[in-house]
């Protein structure tokens, strides 16, 4: 029995070149494949990729949001390379 790209989430994934990891196409895509390809594995959550809108991606996330000391806003600006007191991100 041979598994259509259509039907199997893994393999609906593009390269995303600035976050250099698999881009899915639709959030149900990357959630259904954390779940079946990681099951069990923990810390690991679905985020929109802040450099292509209507991607996600399948990662760790950061122990800064999850203890409080950064929120989802900055995270994103950090890994945009916005930083809001002028500073770049070779400084």
């Amino acid at each position: 029995m041979t598994t259509h790209r259509s039907h199997n989430p893994a393999a609906r994934w593009i390269w995303c070149a600035q976050c250099r990891q698999r881009g899915y196409l639709a959030r149900g895509d990357a959630k259904k494949v954390r779940k079946q390809r990681h099951h069990g594995a923990k810390g690991l959550a679905v985020f929109a990729c802040p450099h292509n809108p209507g991607q996600f991606h399948v990662g760790l996330r950061p122990a800064a949001l999850g203890n409080g000391t950064l929120t989802r806003t900055q995270l994103r600006r950090n890994q945009l390379g916005l930083f809001t007191d002028g500073a770049t991100a070779t400084n």
